[in-house]
């Protein structure tokens, strides 16, 4: 384990981890000066910046292809935290189904991209929250009763057992 993280890499994570303490500093010390679009914008702004630049950094790079994975993944599992900033402090807690479904999609489709270029698979197992939210956020936008949410949760299950059959998400 130890052989496999040189200098550049310890620094990148470093790096990464001070990004995400600094912005969480700023945020809370200027909570009460920042509008709601404004809060929703920095949050999706850090959150597509990582990402880009963790695949931006895994396919261009081959030295700090971890440093790229590490940065993609920061991007991937942070991306919902727009959608509930867009929820809480844009909407101001109204129409919460389909904001939830509207970054379900989003989200599936970043993770989509992620597996077909980074080919990793813990990353089609992150992938598998998204897809259950997705089937759960659909049924949400119908008036159903709640027994229906087990069986999305089983049908997303099925799906997702059918999908990970394929080619294209094992790793090399």
């Amino acid at each position: 384990l130890l052989k496999s993280l040189d200098n550049i890499n310890i620094l990148l994570y470093l790096g990464a981890f001070l990004i995400l303490v600094s912005v969480g500093i700023f945020v809370s010390f200027s909570y009460g000066q920042l509008t709601g679009i404004a809060k929703t914008v920095l949050i999706a702004f850090i959150s597509l910046g990582f990402y880009g630049s963790g695949l931006l950094l895994y396919t261009k790079t081959k030295k700090i292809k971890p440093a790229g994975l590490t940065f993609t993944t920061i991007g991937l599992v942070s991306f919902p935290f727009v959608g509930l900033a867009l929820y809480n402090f844009v909407l101001n807690g109204t129409n919460g189904n389909y904001v939830w479904f509207g970054m379900s999609i989003v989200s599936f489709l970043l993770y989509l991209v992620s597996v077909i270029v980074l080919r990793k698979t813990f990353i089609t197992y992150l992938m598998a929250f998204t897809s259950l939210s997705i089937f759960e956020s659909s049924i949400s936008l119908f008036k159903v009763p709640i027994y229906y949410y087990t069986w999305g949760m089983a049908f997303a299950s099925m799906c997702f057992l059918l999908v990970g059959r394929l080619k294209i998400f094992r790793e090399n």
